[in-house]
């Protein structure tokens, strides 16, 4: 039977099935038969037979799709992978097809898996969307989705705010401005929802349609006027319950959106360049007053959250303007009578809401001022509650003596109470009490360290606050009853002012946020855990974190506004002393921003320096780095990052000594989210001013110690961080040089950065279009021989090179004393990252790419010598005379490591190792290019890779390049499914060496069973498809990439067969990043080899990587066009090595040095005058004459250039 016929026939059984579902009592056996056709529908799907019948692709699509909706779980994952195979195997040529079938499932709305799986496929593809289409697609989706947000499966809107995201970066622009506002307005419908995931999956889709539309600003708008009238009207007077609960979700989804919505309008954004500064401002005043307003007035502790949660959000990162407006002496209240005489809509109902406190909140607080406040005769403005809040405030002393002959259900409901009479607010320390008082929140949220100051968006993101039931509000039990009314005594004897004061906004915030949640008024006393939770303490930390980087000397006021006797309110640093570990975090991060923000105001340091005590506040912080929660260990060490560096660039240095020394110590802690922080923390360190504080390099020495150790941890994490934090590192490190001591090199640093960078300008001399299209065509490692660093001078990198010198001798020793798996792994990842970091070819004197006479040592590798001896004085001298080059040693065993060791069966570390081999394969040419002197003077007798002049060196290139058609011929097989390319004989001998496999699962074994009754048909599906390929006219033994008797090469295969398996039946690019990676990590080796092979070498191999391309096209057709260009330029002679004199020479005519040129003799200047003053006069003489030059040759532009 034809394959065609076979997908008919399995398309019809599986109709079949689906209709004899409910009359069939065999469920096992119809199981199976549904499997079996799913594997011979996808195995007989293939271009060829799409191509002749194109209806086949929609009819199986359609079949799967239907699958996906099957009562039997494994039957339902085998139709996802099936319906993943045929689009991988069909979206190159027929995307438009896939995207249409998918589109009808949308338009369907059918079964919740049926329309979930569509959406997300069709989100996957939607960056495939031709702009001829994208237009038609916009507008037929926008129906379809207007009937989507109306279901109720909160698993589908979330799948839909998932795939909107992806589709609306493709299609948003293309959307018209009534259908955005139309998709808003039916997105706003679900922020009510009862269901905190639909409320957060609306958010979502706000925030990503208002982003990628055509006008931000205007729907941005929209956006926050629309919410904040939403969020005026739930906070009106209801006495209905559906009403309350419905202004309760209103609450928690209006302050989720604009959580989301402020990054997007903050002094980050990058996207608030064409926004209009008064609305955003408008915006921040009426979001900063009505999360004032909600954590005051509400006793919901999720609502209290998600208002202070929105505060901390606000205060973070708010534009210039707004804080210079939350900073006036005037205060904020003209700013609202501006927003009232413009007659807003919106600002009206926030008025409203500002004034009147609803029923809900103390449980019915109208009762509390019923004999003090006429609620029919408010005025409904903003500033009749600023200024009623003073009276508010007096009367509740009157209206106290009342309470206490109300009984409890005056306070709450009655309802509420029988509902939640069982509930008891105790103690936060026990676990079961927590769960009692918060049954439906996260637990592991309050648990949960915040690893900035200030809760960011992407926090928000991926840990939303989980509310409670609308109607769930504080339990007064009996025994705690009294207590509480005395704290809401004492909370409304407390003079804090009001937001109407002529005094800066940011003041009252402080207060109200302390005294309301923190502080109880009397001296030393903090509030008990008995009356509010940790989340919320926490987050009031957060919120005055934020306060006291923009007022620091907040922290040394009064908490009442009066004159007598008050409490500080820096006593809530006592909260350093709470035994939850969230909160000490906090507590650290609030003293790091405090400190921060006064060492940076030199006026409030001034005249507040009395108060400040340095060394108490950073014992503090040595105290949380000490800790023994990990948690609070982390949120410290952010708290470390936000001040150590602006404390040791100031007056009061010496206090961070004991920072310092506390640092080291959590190298052994045992969390690896500390040992993450603490290298992120200890690479951005000014390192030459720590050297002037400490009057020595013993606390670098042992940052480096710490990067090494981390380097060879067990957790891959770990491991990655000390890679990047090596890399962070290598331009802060600080070596003492002759006449050089640290004060020489931070002026010299000052007068780098200030006055010589100004004065070199990025001018560029005026080459050939031939010379530029050569530049451009060059892979990076080499075109950046030919462009100007700007943002690195001459001198700092002479810097670099001795630090990445000294780092880079460290590594390698290592790496070849070392055996250990997990060393390996760590010293080969951190290499390859500074390989793409520091290129071998700029920094060719820290990597030692030298190519020297054979027997003598040349200055380079003397001063080479010099750097190991005094670098590693711990560790033992493994060179001997003649000196190895430290390239060409570290070169020799990464080959090793690739075509040998069973360290080279891990896909990331072998993707590693293929770029940094050439990488120094890159470097050590580069090297040649500048000793073409000697090279022209020496003859050579290798028959291959001549041009390097050194036996090593050229063997090693030529295993490189076997090494990568080997991968290439592997990575043909694999996609190709090809037989396996090691001989049946030679595999026979390899079977004993290799591992017995793992025990399968049942779920496998049952797909095999299924799919014995296919096989025949796969195979000849498989024998016509390799019948049309072309076959490879080489022999085995003619072939460089020949796999016979690799045993190696043959884990390899199966690795790599394995996850190409995998990547068939996923659609999720990041699934398959290790198996693409690898793919792409060859390719691009390739290419930067081919770019210094003669013909001599490129041309015996020309056929054989063409041959292997073909295969890789399909996957990675950048790259693969990449290799290709790259062949064609060595082939033909235009490639660098071929053309290197060409180049150098038209540089010489016009007076052009290539970047860091003839480097090797290279002497810094040194000493304090030299760097300061003589420096930058020999720089700007330089720019003069390079201006005069290229002013000279504009005219002539391919000057001796042919």
């Amino acid at each position: 039977m034809t394959a065609l016929g076979v997908i008919a026939k399995s398309i019809e059984n599986l109709r079949t099935l689906q209709l004899q579902e409910s009359l069939s009592s065999d469920h096992d056996t119809k199981k199976k038969e549904k499997i079996a056709n799913c594997l011979s529908l996808t195995n007989n799907v293939t271009l060829t037979v799409v191509k002749s019948a194109p209806q086949v692709l929609n009819l199986s699509i359609e079949t799967l799709l239907c699958l996906c909706d099957d009562f039997d779980a494994d039957i339902r994952t085998v139709a996802d992978e099936c319906l993943n195979k045929i689009i991988k195997a069909t979206v190159e040529s027929y995307v438009l097809k896939i995207q249409f079938e998918l589109y009808r499932e949308i338009k369907r709305n059918g079964a919740a898996r049926c329309l979930k799986a569509a959406l997300w496929r069709f989100g996957l593809l939607s960056h495939m969307i031709r702009p001829v289409k994208a237009k038609v697609f916009a507008s037929q989706l926008t129906p379809c989705i207007l009937e989507i947000v109306k279901r109720k499966e909160d698993t589908v809107l979330e799948t839909l705010s998932q795939s909107l995201t992806l589709i609306l970066k493709t299609l948003g622009h293309y959307l018209a401005d009534k259908d955005v506002q139309v998709l808003l307005k039916a997105f706003f419908q679900n922020i009510a929802s009862n269901e905190a995931t639909i409320r957060r999956s609306a958010a979502n889709m706000i925030v990503a349609m208002c982003v990628n539309c055509r006008k931000p600003p205007k729907f941005f708008n929209f956006a926050v006027e629309h919410l904040l009238d939403v969020l005026s009207q739930a906070s009106e007077t209801s006495t209905d319950e559906v009403q309350k609960t419905e202004n309760m979700n209103s609450i928690f989804g209006v302050f989720t959106c604009l959580r989301l919505i402020i990054p997007n309008i903050d002094s980050k954004s990058t996207i608030t360049e064409n926004f209009n500064s008064d609305h955003i401002l408008e915006h921040y005043i009426c979001i900063y007053e009505l999360c004032l307003y909600y954590a005051k007035f509400y006793s919901n502790h999720n609502v209290i959250n998600a208002a202070l949660e929105t505060l901390a959000q606000l205060l973070q990162n708010p534009p210039e303007n707004v804080i210079r407006v939350l900073l006036s002496k005037d205060g904020i209240a003209h700013r609202i009578n501006k927003l009232k005489d413009h007659g807003k809509q919106w600002s009206s109902k926030i008025s409203l809401s500002t004034t009147v406190m609803s029923s809900e909140d103390f449980g019915s607080t109208t009762n509390l001022f019923e004999n003090d406040i006429d609620i029919p005769e408010i005025n409904p403005k903003v500033e009749k509650w600023m200024t009623d809040s003073v009276d508010v405030s007096t009367n509740f002393q009157k209206t106290m003596g009342k309470i206490v002959s109300f009984n409890s259900s005056q306070i709450i409901d009655a309802k509420e109470m029988e509902d939640y009479s069982g509930l008891h607010i105790g103690s936060i320390n026990t676990e079961d009490n927590d769960l009692e008082s918060n049954a439906s929140s996260e637990p592991s949220r309050i648990e949960k360290p915040s690893e900035l100051s200030l809760p960011t968006s992407q926090d928000q993101l991926n840990s939303e606050i989980e509310e409670d039931s609308p109607s769930t509000y504080y339990n007064l039990d009996d025994t705690i009853h009294n207590n509480v009314q005395e704290y809401m005594c004492k909370r409304g004897e407390l003079t804090i002012g009001n937001i109407n004061d002529s005094a800066p906004a940011l003041r009252y915030c402080c207060r109200l946020v302390a005294s309301s949640f923190l502080l109880t008024g009397v001296p030393g006393e903090i509030v008990s855990d008995d009356l509010f939770r940790v989340s919320v303490k926490s987050l009031a930390l957060s919120c005055l974190a934020g306060v006291l980087r923009l007022v620091p000397e907040m922290l040394n006021e009064k908490l009442e506004t009066t004159n007598g006797e008050s409490q500080i309110i820096s006593d809530v640093l006592e909260f350093a002393k709470h035994q939850d570990p969230q909160i000490r975090g906090n507590v650290v991060l609030l003293i790091a921003n405090y400190l921060r923000s006064v060492l940076e105001n030199k006026d409030v340091l001034s005249k507040h320096s009395e108060l400040v005590d340095f060394k108490r506040l950073t014992n503090s912080i040595v105290e949380g780095l000490e800790d023994e929660s990990a948690s609070t260990c982390r949120q410290s060490l952010s708290a470390v990052s936000v001040l150590l560096p602006t404390l040791l660039e100031s007056a009061q240095s010496l206090h961070a000594i004991s920072m310092l020394e506390t640092l080291p110590c959590l190298a052994n802690n045992p969390y690896f989210l500390v040992k993450i922080k603490l290298a992120e923390v200890v690479c951005e360190l000014p390192y030459t001013t720590i050297e002037h504080v400490c009057s020595d390099l013993k606390f670098q020495d042992k940052v480096v110690d710490i990067l090494l150790k981390f380097l060879v941890d067990v957790d891959q994490r770990v491991r990655k961080a000390a890679s990047n934090a090596i890399v962070k590192i290598i331009p802060c490190l600080h070596f003492n040089q002759a006449r050089e001591d640290a004060l020489t090199r931070r002026a010299m640093q000052y007068t780098e950065h200030h006055v010589v960078t100004s004065i070199q300008a990025p001018i560029g001399p005026s080459h050939s279009v031939h010379h530029r299209l050569l530049v451009d065509s060059l892979m990076p490692t080499f075109a950046a021989l030919f462009h100007r660093l700007v943002d690195v001078s001459r001198e700092h990198m002479v810097e670099i090179d001795e630090a990445l010198s000294r780092i880079l001798n460290v590594l390698v020793e290592r790496l070849l004393i070392h055996s250990s798996k997990q060393s390996s792994y760590g010293y080969c990842e951190a290499l390859y990252t500074l390989s793409e970091t520091y290129l071998t070819s700029i920094y060719h004197r820290a990597w030692d790419c030298h190519v020297g006479p054979r027997g003598h040592k040349s200055k380079t590798e003397k001063k080479r010598s010099n750097a190991r001896s005094d670098t590693s004085e711990r560790l033992p001298d493994i060179t001997s005379e003649p000196l190895i080059p430290l390239s060409s040693s570290l070169f020799s065993q990464s080959m090793i490591l690739l075509t040998t060791s069973p360290l080279g069966l891990d896909l990331s570390f072998h993707r590693h190792l293929l770029l940094l081999s050439s990488n120094l394969a890159a470097g050590i040419a580069c090297s040649s290019f500048r000793h073409e002197a000697q090279r022209l003077e020496q003859e050579s007798d290798y028959k291959y890779w001549s041009f390097f002049k050194d036996k090593e060196t050229s063997r090693n290139m030529e295993n490189l390049l076997q090494h990568l058609l080997r991968i290439l011929n592997i990575f043909q097989h694999v996609i190709e499914d090809l037989p396996s390319p090691i001989p049946s004989s030679s595999k026979s001998n390899l079977a004993n060496n290799l591992s017995s496999p793992t025990a399968q699962s049942p779920k496998r074994k049952l797909m095999e069973g299924s799919s014995k009754s296919t096989k025949s048909s796969e195979k000849n599906s498989s024998e016509s498809q390799h019948q049309s390929r072309p076959i490879f006219r080489f022999n085995s033994k003619d072939q460089l990439g020949s796999l016979t008797g690799q045993s190696h090469y043959y884990r390899l295969y199966e690795l790599l067969r394995t996850a190409h398996s995998n990547y068939r039946i996923t659609l999720d690019q990041s699934a398959s990043e290790l198996y693409l990676g690898l793919l792409n990590a060859c390719l691009r080796a390739l290419a930067q080899v081919l770019e210094v092979a003669t013909v001599v070498e490129s041309n015996r191999v020309v056929e054989e990587i063409l041959h292997y391309l073909q295969s890789t096209m399909t996957l990675l057709p950048t790259a693969t066009i990449q290799c290709v260009r790259q062949l064609l330029k060595s082939l033909f002679g235009t490639n660098l090595v071929a053309r290197w004199f060409e180049i150098r020479e038209s540089r010489k005519l016009i007076n052009t040095k290539l970047a860091w040129d003839d480097d090797d003799d290279i002497q810094r200047d040194t000493g304090f005058y030299e760097q300061c003053f003589q420096r930058p006069a020999k720089v700007m003489n330089e720019r003069i004459k390079e201006i005069d030059s290229n002013s000279k040759n504009c005219n002539e532009p391919d000057v001796a250039y042919r």
